[in-house]
C-alpha cells in the first residue's frame, strides 16, 4: 500500500481554509492522563484502585475508597526533546514548562441512616491536565531532488486554470512572490513553472514549534457498597488549546540558482476546543486482596474554533530583490468535532500493607473519529467528508496497556510502571517508520502521614512520527523522521480535613 500517512501529514499543506488533519485529530483524543505522582509513578494503572484523588478521572469508582475528604495539588514540569533525521543530516530541538497538572477536592461522607449497606457516599471535583502539547522539533538538509517550489508548481497545474484564490495558503501566495509564473505572462490556464530548475541543491530547513494542553473540569460521585462494590460516574468539561508555529526555508546552497537566494515559508495555527465527557466506572473486591475494575469514557463531543494564518517571504538576486505575501484574514473556522471513546478493564492486588501490583486495559477505536461541519456552513462538507474517509482508511482500534507496582520498604513506598499506547494506524499502514505508538517508563516515591502524604514521580515517554514537507506525484518523496521523548516529573501533595 502507498505510505497513506503522507495524506495525513500533507494536508496543512494543501490550499484550503482547514488546516486540521487525521494526525490532529489523533493528538486532541489521545488523552493519556497521570494526574498525580502516585498514579504517574505507577504507569498510570490505576483503573482498580483508590483512595488518590489522581485516579478519579481514570475510574469515578476510586472515589468511594475515601474515608476522609482530602485536597490535592499536583504541580509538575514538563520537557519534550526530539531528533530529526532528514537527507542523512540529525538535527535536535527541545522546550521546558512548568505546570500545575492537577488540582482536586474530594469530600467523604457516611450515609446518616443506620444499617445502611451503602457505606460511603464521595463527592470530588478535579481540574486535570489531560494532554500536554508542549513541543519542538526542527530539521535540516541539502535537497537535490525537489524543492518546495515543485510543490507549488503541481497545485497551480492541477487544473485547467489556476485560480489564487483557492490556494490561498500555499501556491497563491508563491504567485504572489514571484516563486511560480505562468509560461505565458498574465494566462493562468497555461502551464506554470517554477524559479528553482530540476537538480538544483537547495538547503531546507523547518522549525515546528507548540504549546498548549487539554484541561479536564471533572465532578463525579461514588459508593461504597458494603466493601465489596465500589461504583461512580463523573461529567467532565474538557478544554483544549493548540497554538503551533512552523517555519519552513530553503537557501540557494551552491549560489547557482539565476535570480533565487532563499524563501521562508511561515504557517501559524490557533486551536481552540471545548466540550464534555462522562465516565462511568465500578470496581469490585472479589476477595480483600484482589479487586477488578470497568470503566467508560464517552466520546468528547467539541464545538472547535481554529485560526490559520500562512507569510511566505522571498529574496532575489535582482530587481526587486525581496517579496513578501500574507494569507488574507479569514473568519475563525468553527466546526464540531467528536473523540473516540474508551473502556478500560482494569485488576489489581494488594500484599496486605507491603504493596501491590495493578495492569489497566484500554479499547480505543480510533477509526470512530469523526468531524461534522456546521449545518449553516455547506463548503466545508467535502472537507469534512473526506477527512472521516480518511480516518476509516488509515485508522484502526488501539490497545494501550499499563502496568505498575509499588511496594513498601519501612515509611516510603517505591513505585515503577510501564505504559504502552497503541499505534492508531493499522497495520498495512506505511509510516515512514513513526507510527506514533508510544512506551513510558516510570519511577515515584511516596510517604503518608496521618493527614498529610507526599509523592514524587518522574515519567520518560518515547515515540517516533514522521513528517514529509511536501509531496509530488512525479518526484522523489524525502521525509523526515523524528524520534521524540518527553519527560514528566510531578510533585503531589495531600492534605486529609478530618
Amino acid at each position: 500500500m502507498k505510505k497513506l500517512i503522507l495524506i495525513a501529514v500533507l494536508s496543512t499543506w494543501s490550499g484550503m481554509l482547514h488546516a486540521q488533519s487525521e494526525v490532529d485529530l489523533f493528538r486532541y483524543s489521545s488523552l493519556r492522563q497521570s494526574p498525580s505522582a502516585r498514579v504517574a509513578g505507577l504507569g498510570g494503572a490505576f483503573g482498580a484502585l483508590g483512595g488518590d484523588i489522581g485516579g478519579i478521572s481514570l475510574n469515578p469508582a476510586g472515589l468511594a475508597t475515601f474515608r476522609k475528604s482530602t485536597i490535592s495539588l499536583t504541580p509538575g514540569l514538563v520537557s519534550q526533546s526530539s531528533t530529526g533525521d532528514y537527507l542523512g543530516n540529525t538535527n535536535s530541538d527541545s522546550r521546558s514548562r512548568l505546570t500545575m497538572n492537577s488540582v482536586g477536592f474530594v469530600f467523604a461522607k457516611r450515609p446518616a441512616a443506620k444499617g445502611s449497606k451503602w457505606l460511603q457516599v464521595n463527592y470530588g471535583f478535579t481540574l486535570n491536565r489531560a494532554n500536554n502539547y508542549v513541543n519542538a522539533q526542527r530539521y535540516e538538509g541539502v535537497n537535490t531532488n525537489s524543492s518546495m517550489v515543485d510543490f507549488f508548481v503541481s497545485e497551480a497545474n492541477q487544473g485547467n486554470e489556476f485560480f489564487p484564490e483557492d490556494y490561498p495558503f500555499s501556491a497563491g501566495l508563491a504567485q504572489q512572490v514571484g516563486l511560480i509564473y505562468s509560461s505565458i505572462p498574465g494566462n493562468n490556464a497555461s502551464d506554470f513553472k517554477g524559479i528553482v530548475p530540476a537538480g538544483a541543491a537547495v538547503r531546507q530547513s523547518e522549525q515546528i514549534r507548540s504549546l498548549g494542553s487539554t484541561s479536564d473540569y471533572n465532578f463525579s460521585v461514588a459508593g461504597n457498597y458494603e466493601n465489596k462494590l465500589h461504583v461512580g460516574g463523573g461529567i467532565s468539561l474538557m478544554s483544549s488549546s493548540f497554538n503551533s508555529t512552523e517555519i519552513y526555508s530553503e537557501f540557494d546552497q551552491m549560489d547557482t540558482i539565476s535570480d533565487f537566494k532563499d524563501f521562508t515559508y511561515q504557517r501559524t495555527l490557533g486551536v481552540e476546543m471545548d466540550g464534555f465527557i462522562i465516565r462511568l466506572g465500578a470496581i469490585f473486591h472479589p476477595i480483600p486482596a484482589f479487586r477488578v475494575g470497568l470503566s467508560y469514557e464517552s466520546p468528547t463531543r467539541y464545538t472547535v474554533s481554529e485560526d490559520y494564518r500562512a507569510d511566505l517571504d522571498a529574496n532575489y538576486d535582482l530587481t526587486p530583490t525581496f517579496a513578501t505575501a500574507s494569507s488574507p484574514l479569514f473568519r475563525p473556522f468553527v466546526y464540531n468535532y467528536r473523540t473516540t471513546g474508551r473502556t478500560t478493564a482494569s485488576a489489581a492486588y494488594l500484599f496486605g500493607g507491603k504493596g501491590l501490583i495493578s495492569v489497566d486495559y484500554d479499547y480505543v477505536p480510533y477509526d470512530e473519529l469523526r468531524v461534522t461541519a456546521l449545518r449553516n456552513d455547506q463548503g466545508s462538507e467535502p472537507w469534512a467528508r473526506n477527512l472521516n474517509d480518511r480516518v476509516a482508511v488509515l485508522f484502526r482500534t488501539s490497545n494501550n496497556i499499563r502496568f505498575g507496582g509499588e511496594y513498601v520498604i519501612g515509611p516510603l513506598a517505591v513505585r515503577a510502571g510501564y505504559a504502552f499506547w497503541g499505534s492508531p494506524y493499522r497495520a498495512d499502514v506505511n509510516t515512514g517508520g513513526g507510527d506514533l505508538s508510544q512506551r513510558d517508563f516510570s519511577l515515584g516515591l511516596g510517604t503518608r502521614f496521618d493527614n498529610f502524604s507526599l509523592d514524587l514521580s518522574f515519567v520518560r515517554a518515547y515515540w517516533k512520527s514522521y513528517r514529509s514537507p511536501y509531496v509530488v506525484e512525479s518526484l522523489p518523496e524525502d521525509g523526515v523522521l523524528f524520534s521524540n521523548t518527553r519527560t514528566l516529573v510531578q510533585f503531589s501533595m495531600g492534605f486529609r480535613l478530618d
